[in-house]
Order: C-alpha cells, then sequence, then structure tokens
C-alpha cells in the first residue's frame, strides 16, 4: 500500500469508528428504552423509507462516483457529473414522495402513520444533500467526516435528552431522520462552498437521461440486493409482529455494525482500482489479490468474534433479558462478514471496474429473486431464524458466482489466488 492510500484508509478508519461508535451509543438506548416492539415499529418504518432511498440513490453511490475518480483533474467535467448527478436525484426523489404519499392514503395499515414516514423520509432527502460519493471519487475521505460524523454527534445528544419513556418513539425518530438530516444538509452546502469544490452547472434533460442510463445497471443490482436485506424486515413485519422485527433488527444492526468496519478498505480502494484497471490490468489484478488479503482476512476475524462472543455482545448492546431471542440470530448471521466482505472484493473491486456492470447487476437480480422465493416459506415456519438462514445462503451464493465469472474472464484464476495463499505463507 502506498502512502495516499494508507493515509485514505486511516481517513475512513476514524470515520468508520465513529459511524460504528456513535449508533452503538443510541441503538442499545433506544432498544432499552423504547423496548422491542416500539423499536421493531421503528425499524419497520425505516425499512419502508429504505425503498425509496434505493430508488433515490439509482446506484450513482458507485456509477457517479466512478466517473469522479476517472475526470478528477478535469474541472468542467467534475461539475457536469455533480450537478447532472443532483439534478437527477432530485427528480427521482420527487417521484419517490409522491409514491410515498400514494401509499400512505391507500393502504390502511400506513395511513395512521403517515406522518411518521414523512419524518422518515428526511433519509432520501439526507442522500440527496449529502454527496458523499462526489468526496470518494474525488479521493478526499477526510471531508467525510464532519459530514457524515456530526448530525449522529448531535443525535446521540438529543436522543440521551428527550426520549425518555417507552412511547417516545416519535421523537426518536424525528431526531434519528429529520435533525439529522437538516444538520447533514447545512454542513455540506457550508464545506461545498468555502472549499469551492464544483461551480454551478445547470444540466439538460439528455445528460440527466444518460445519467440514469449510467447507473441504470447498478439500480438493478441495488434493488435485488434489498430483496435480502431491507425486504427482509418488511416480510417479517408483514408476517409477524413488532416485536419480532424487534428481535431481528437488533441482531441485524450488530452484524452489519461489525461488517461495515470491513469496507473501510474497499471503500479507500474503490478510486484506486478504477485508475488502476485504466492504466495496467497486471498491475490492477495485483491490487485486487491485495485487497482480497486485507479484506477477506478482516471478514474472518469479525465472522469469529461475532460466533463466540454473540450471547456476550447482545447481553452488552441490547440487554439479554429482553432481547435474548436475538442472540441465536447473531449466531446465524455471524459467518455472512466474511462472505460479503470478499463479495465486496469480487463485485465491487472486480466486477465494476472492470467493466462487468451487466453482469454484476444480473448476479444480484437472480439471487435476489431465489432469496426472495425461499425468504417466504422460512419466514413462515421459522419467523426470524429463517430469514437469518436466507441472508446467509444468499450471501454465499453471491460470492461464489462472482468469483466463478472472475476467473471465467481471466480474473483472480487459480495462479493469482495461489499468489495470495503464498503471501498469506
Amino acid at each position: 500500500m502506498d502512502k495516499q492510500l494508507k493515509r485514505n484508509i486511516f481517513s475512513l478508519l476514524i470515520l468508520q469508528k465513529a459511524n460504528y461508535i456513535l449508533p452503538f451509543l443510541i441503538i442499545p438506548y433506544l432498544t432499552r428504552v423504547l423496548g422491542p416492539a416500539n423499536f421493531g415499529k421503528i425499524s419497520f418504518i425505516q425499512a419502508v423509507v429504505t425503498y425509496f432511498l434505493l430508488f433515490t440513490e439509482y446506484g450513482f453511490n458507485m456509477s457517479a462516483s466512478r466517473q469522479i475518480a476517472i475526470h478528477r483533474n478535469d474541472q468542467q467535467k467534475l461539475n457536469t457529473i455533480f450537478w447532472t448527478t443532483t439534478y437527477t436525484k432530485a427528480l427521482l426523489a420527487g417521484i419517490s414522495l409522491l409514491i410515498l404519499l400514494s401509499a400512505c392514503a391507500s393502504v390502511k395499515e400506513m395511513r395512521s402513520d403517515t406522518w411518521l414516514y414523512l419524518v422518515t423520509y428526511s433519509l432520501v432527502l439526507q442522500s440527496l444533500f449529502s454527496p458523499i460519493w462526489f468526496l470518494q471519487g474525488m479521493d478526499k475521505p477526510a471531508l467525510i467526516i464532519p459530514i457524515t460524523v456530526l448530525p449522529k454527534f448531535a443525535s446521540l445528544l438529543l436522543i440521551f435528552f428527550f426520549v425518555r419513556r417507552q412511547d417516545d418513539y416519535a421523537e426518536a425518530m424525528i431526531i434519528q431522520f429529520l435533525v439529522a438530516f437538516v444538520l447533514t444538509a447545512v454542513i455540506c452546502v457550508v464545506l461545498f462552498r468555502r472549499l469551492k469544490l464544483v461551480q454551478y452547472y445547470h444540466p439538460n434533460w439528455r445528460e440527466i437521461r444518460a445519467s440514469l442510463a449510467d447507473g441504470w445497471h447498478l439500480f438493478l443490482s441495488t434493488a435485488a440486493i434489498s430483496f435480502y436485506t431491507t425486504s427482509n424486515t418488511v416480510l417479517l413485519g408483514i408476517m409477524t409482529n413488532n416485536q419480532v422485527v424487534g428481535y431481528f433488527a437488533a441482531a441485524d444492526k450488530l452484524v452489519k455494525g461489525v461488517q461495515a468496519l470491513i469496507f473501510t478498505i474497499g471503500q479507500a480502494s474503490y478510486p484506486r482500482m478504477n485508475k488502476l484497471v485504466s492504466e495496467s490490468k497486471e498491475k490492477a489484478i495485483s491490487f485486487l489479490v491485495n485487497c482480497l488479503k486485507w479484506m477477506g482476512g478482516a471478514g474472518l476475524i469479525c465472522s469469529a468474534g461475532l460466533l463466540i462472543f454473540a450471547e456476550t455482545a447482545v447481553h452488552i448492546v441490547f440487554g439479554a433479558n429482553n432481547y435474548k431471542p436475538a442472540i441465536e440470530v447473531v449466531r446465524i448471521l455471524a459467518v455472512s462478514p466474511f462472505f460479503v466482505a470478499i463479495s465486496y472484493v469480487f463485485g465491487i473491486l472486480g466486477l465494476l471496474p472492470f467493466g462487468y456492470t451487466r453482469s454484476y447487476s444480473r448476479i444480484y437480480i437472480i439471487t435476489g429473486l431465489i432469496s426472495l422465493v425461499i425468504n417466504v416459506p422460512l419466514t413462515y415456519f421459522y419467523n426470524m431464524y429463517g430469514v437469518a438462514v436466507s441472508v446467509l445462503i444468499t450471501e454465499m451464493a453471491i460470492a461464489a458466482i462472482m468469483l466463478r465469472l472472475l476467473q471465467k474472464n481471466g480474473i483472480l484464476v487459480p495462479q493469482h489466488l495461489r499468489l495470495l495463499l503464498k503471501n498469506k505463507n
């Protein structure tokens, strides 16, 4: 690793630790104060709104970030990409809001909580006003820290002050989503204006259509991913009750919180990988092997830790008395960080930079649909434990298919993997 990459990983490590520690101060407090049922209610509403968040982001976190990484030295091109992406996301956010309002008016179970869905919709607006994709593409992860950390820290303090009783879930949602959005928007506007990172550009409809076309396959893949991530919570909410959702959401947040630490290397490596692919295939593959070594090793450590310390972690984070059923869910999901880590390398650092965007999206579409098919009966018979098994099966399948595709196209073939094993020894 060179010094720049190490600095980027260090900046992202600070960011990930802050993003890991701050929610893990908020979540244990909320799970204890609100109880499994109300925590499950919040998680269900957030899961529904996440569909609109996925639609608005539309894969731009990868497609637009990739374009920024390629054209980072061309200021005019940067202006065009930034504002075209922002205008396109604003258009999708407007469509999302209309769909959400229609759903709240049509679905009886949602109608009584319409204002809570609108408060949670701030997640979509927060994504719109938080161009982290741009900063990642510019290889400036240090600037992401104030955008993400300060709103979370403020939310933490406000939640401790205002959320004191079991029925304060509305206050918790307003602080976590609406207040966080306002703070994020203010910080981003101030930061971009002071540093003069971009100049205003008004995109035309042709450029917006081109932006949608460029992100189409990544959007399909992220939508498919939601079948076995976001849909798990929604499906549980429909087929069981808020309390079961609360147990699963607690376990899922614990595993994903640990999992997020692994992505530090991947997020720092993505712009570099795109640059290396355009320069030399051999250098890119060598770099990919190193990423596999570091991320695979980190994933293995995280999985082993979760498996061994599941009961202790649930007891410390959530309280074993109220969330004891979540322990077995954590144990089932414990293996997933390893497979998610290597899938990240195979997919985001391998298939995407080498231009296999369509294949990447097809993998997630197929596995997402299969996951949905097996998820329904597993949820019906085994509720949250069945969902956890479905997630694990899907993650393993994705990793295996991506590796096979890379090998088929001469990337990470057996000699590259032997080099990995040789480096380990």
